[in-house]
């Protein structure tokens, strides 16, 4: 391509877009494309979930080249900006007053899109200049010590891959020469019963999880579902299929960063077929938490390779049986794990100062 455009993902990920982007697509001389501009409020179209839909980012920097909007996406520009602190609209277009009212325009079955004709009719407070430029501040200081938290969350992440790497060394080269199987030879691996549209609610007793619930639960250990299912039905797919127990490994199948969860509760839970892989872990032979660290490494340095997909890189259980893991003695990879559970104390502490500051980030918000 020969110019830059904003993603979906740059949208959908950003409260602010991203400028500094290598996303590029071929435009022609003749061509009548959307260019992005400053103070550009910009929505993503459509997604899985009405609460996931319109997710916005505002352009916040001023733009002196061409740079143009994804066809999935679309955008709002204000008749003039006199007044108006685009970095405000910024925070206000995700609060969750905002958030609850573009949720209402979104219509679909399988897939939901938001209606635009219904996002117009959407009232959003303006305050003063002034009042806009007072919030901007407050809640730039709760963002500054969140990402210096978050910071700190990388030093232990680093710690652990360190740790790792002094103990067991490369898994995939094995220059410490330990025992090689493919992990279907030692583990057994599945996923779920398939759960249908028409069964999963939106509250209930038992969280139905998706790939994007674990990716959040791995990363940042939230906890936060949006899909349900009842315990009558829970029931009857663990009487088919069994539940995921303490210790197990729950992987999502679209996972670049080799994340891979130890499941830590035995509360009730149910995962999506396909895009949740199940890892039955015998604590008896091997730990669970070395283990984990151990496909963490093979996933993410070898995700191009070992993935297929026509359309995007998938796991799926044919591949992950096929892994071949080290397994160096039960007694070091258990001092491996102390290790570990000392380094995510720290963490958890860490996580829940970070979860402090965004619960007051989003009451301030709500000013």
């Amino acid at each position: 391509g020969n110019k830059k455009f904003i993603s979906y993902m740059n949208i959908f990920t950003n409260s602010t877009v991203r400028l500094d982007i290598d996303d590029k697509v071929k435009v022609g001389k003749e061509e009548k494309q959307n260019k992005i501009t400053y103070g550009d409020i910009l929505f993503t179209g459509s997604s899985e979930t009405p609460d996931e839909c319109g997710m916005t980012s505002v352009v916040t920097c001023e733009i002196n080249e061409d740079i143009y909007l994804n066809s999935f996406s679309f955008g709002y520009r204000f008749n003039n900006l006199n007044g108006l602190f685009p970095k405000f609209f910024s925070f206000l277009m995700r609060s969750h007053f905002i958030r609850d009212e573009i949720t209402k325009t979104a219509n679909g079955v399988t897939r939901f899109n938001v209606s635009k004709k219904l996002l117009g009719k959407v009232m959003i407070p303006i305050p003063p200049l002034s009042t806009q430029l007072s919030i901007v501040s407050e809640l730039d200081k709760i963002n500054e010590l969140i990402r210096l938290k978050k910071e700190q969350l990388k030093d232990y992440d680093n710690l652990a891959q360190s740790l790792f790497y002094d103990i067991f060394g490369d898994p995939v080269n094995n220059e410490k020469g330990w025992n090689v199987k493919k992990l279907g030879d030692v583990c057994e691996v599945s996923s779920f019963k398939r759960v249908l549209v028409e069964d999963v609610l939106e509250k209930g007793p038992v969280p139905f999880i998706r790939g994007t619930e674990l990716s959040a639960i791995c990363k940042e250990n939230k906890r936060e579902y949006k899909m349900y299912i009842t315990m009558e039905h829970y029931e009857r797919v663990k009487n088919i299929s069994g539940v995921p127990n303490v210790g197990d490994l729950l992987i999502p199948s679209i996972n670049a960063e080799g994340l891979v969860w130890v499941v830590d509760t035995p509360e009730p839970m149910y995962y999506k077929d396909g895009r949740v892989l199940w890892v039955h872990v015998d604590q008896n032979s091997i730990s669970p938490i070395a283990l984990q660290r151990i496909l963490n490494n093979l996933i993410k340095d070898n995700y191009s390779k070992i993935t297929n997909g026509a359309v995007f890189a998938e796991l799926n259980l044919s591949i992950l049986r096929s892994f071949p893991i080290i397994l160096p003695p039960l007694s070091i990879q258990n001092a491996f794990a102390n290790k570990i559970n000392l380094i995510e104390k720290q963490k958890a502490e860490i996580q829940s100062t970070i979860a402090a500051l965004e619960t007051l980030l989003a009451s301030r918000m709500q000013y």
